[in-house]
């Protein structure tokens, strides 16, 4: 007998690559020439990656406001892209102490192993909800008990990192522009998971003029796995630019 037609039911972990995806891709084989080169056959990869580089810019504008194309980089994926911005809130931002959502990605959740290797810096778990949000009420109080445990003085620099939408359960973090504000006015930065977000969250973009950094993943929207974004604010590019293997992205 012949086998049936399979129903993939793993798309919101993952979606296969369009159909446009696919065929555009042999197209583009032929002509990935070095696009630093001035000759004709640099010039049209350059051209290439130029409209690639503006139709994932208007993309991201619809998922994010305050921003212009220099406040994000080409990334492997939604891994690399949490990873780099922890690992630069750490160490070019000195972050005394990563409040972190217990539910998070192993994305984020990965580099937990590293604390140990950065001296003076803590790890600490944000308090949930019922829904698996991150409890904004009570994150003063997280952050207090920091201070008071002596993790934290007034005004150290933190980094609270969060899912947007989670990948398991689909549960939007509500209340998201509150929980920034709080974030900024203590003197932290803030990291959101959007890989499940691009694509899918219209109505309530994230404002990077409150957030410093958000990752995303292109698997999650029909493109080649191994493909991302990090979009940043003003100052967490700065923060990005001191760390050597993203200073010239």
């Amino acid at each position: 007998m012949p086998a049936k037609p399979a129903i993939y039911l793993d798309a919101n972990a993952g979606l296969p690559p369009l159909a446009q995806v696919r065929e555009r891709l042999p197209q583009v084989l032929g002509q990935l020439y070095n696009p630093s080169s001035t000759h004709q056959p640099g010039r049209q990869a350059k051209a290439i990656l130029r409209e690639a580089r503006d139709r994932v810019r208007s993309s991201l504008e619809t998922l994010l406001t305050g921003f212009s194309d220099n406040q994000w980089i080409w990334t492997s994926g939604g891994t690399e892209g949490l990873q780099a911005a922890i690992r630069a809130s750490v160490t070019a931002g000195r972050a005394k102490v990563w409040f972190y959502s217990p539910v998070e990605h192993s994305g984020s959740l990965g580099w937990l192993g590293q604390v140990a290797h950065h001296p003076g810096l803590k790890a600490v778990p944000l308090p949930l909800d019922s829904h698996g949000r991150v409890d904004v009420e009570k994150f003063k109080e997280t952050h207090a008990r920091a201070c008071r445990d002596g993790a934290l003085a007034s005004g150290d620099p933190f980094l609270v990192s969060f899912l947007w939408v989670n990948n398991e359960t689909g549960v939007i973090q509500h209340r998201i522009p509150e929980l920034l504000d709080q974030v900024r006015t203590l003197g932290g930065y803030s990291l959101a998971d959007g890989a499940q977000a691009w694509g899918k969250v219209k109505d309530a973009p994230l404002s990077l003029e409150k957030a410093d950094w958000m990752a995303a993943s292109g698997h999650k929207l029909g493109a080649f796995s191994g493909t991302g974004v990090l979009a940043f604010s003003a100052r967490a590019r700065k923060l990005l630019e001191s760390c050597p293997a993203y200073a010239k992205s």
